[in-house]
């Protein structure tokens, strides 16, 4: 299997490619220091004769080494011009597929994370069909007949805000959330200086889930399906959206059935 998190074996071409060019512009521009020494020496000569030899035609040698010296000089530069033309497009080349990389990777650590998470809301939903089970049996044993706890009308949801004993539904929900508040205290949140039970406020569906304060809430959703909706899917988008070099997109994915 592909690991993600190998860094790109084109990038480590590139930058093969850019250690030839830097080290082949270090010897052209070695090269022309050569070359100018050869061409100031012929025009030093060139100086010489003159001035020694008012009126007289300059020796073919000597006009021959300039000559030369000048075409060597002048190919010597376009040649560093062209490689300082290759290195910068190798260093652009670079930098664009440093940062496909990051890209990628940081994707592939979403997309990695997804699913841990969905295996994870897996479990969860396996968990809470055996808190289910319970829960059904200790609502059978619970008698009707029986006013074990009084409920006042802000003790419940807002269409049903009437006093009275508190129902078997009611007693259980209030032992499984003390009970998880117990495990896991970070869930439950404080309000007006004390803990209330757990409920479902959240229309997890919505891009931007809403409290559900005088709605009645719809079907939850299944343990998969809710961990779907508020992490994995999202961590999903946000990968797509960083894999395609867009600003990271905060909505939400379609459900995967």
């Amino acid at each position: 299997m592909k690991n993600p998190f190998k860094r790109s074996s084109r990038l480590a071409d590139l930058k093969d490619q850019l250690t030839k060019f830097e080290a082949g512009l270090l010897q052209l521009q070695k090269r022309r220091d050569v070359v100018s020494d050869i061409l100031e020496q012929g025009r030093g000569k060139r100086r010489d004769f003159i001035r020694d030899n008012p009126g007289a035609e300059t020796p073919a040698e000597i006009r021959h080494a300039i000559s030369i010296a000048e075409i060597d000089a002048k190919g010597t530069d376009e040649e560093i011009t062209e490689y300082h033309a290759h290195i910068q497009e190798l260093r652009s080349a670079i930098d664009q597929e440093g940062e496909r990389v990051a890209r990628e990777e940081e994707a592939a650590r979403l997309e990695a994370i997804a699913k841990s998470v969905d295996a994870a809301g897996a479990e969860l939903k396996a968990a809470l069909a055996s808190v289910a089970k319970v829960v059904s049996k200790i609502e059978a044993e619970i008698p009707t007949d029986v006013v074990i706890l009084d409920l006042g009308s802000n003790d419940r949801p807002s269409h049903r805000d009437q006093s009275g004993p508190a129902t078997p539904s009611e007693l259980v929900a209030m032992i499984v959330a003390e009970g998880l508040a117990h495990q896991a205290p970070q869930l439950f949140e404080m309000k007006y200086g004390y803990e209330s039970y757990l409920q479902r406020f959240f229309d997890l569906k919505k891009e931007q889930p809403e409290w559900r304060s005088y709605n009645l809430p719809g079907p939850a959703h299944d343990a998969v399906s809710a961990t779907r909706f508020v992490i994995s899917n999202r961590l999903r988008a946000q990968a797509e959206a960083i894999r395609a070099g867009d600003a990271v997109r905060r909505g939400l994915a379609t459900a995967a059935e």
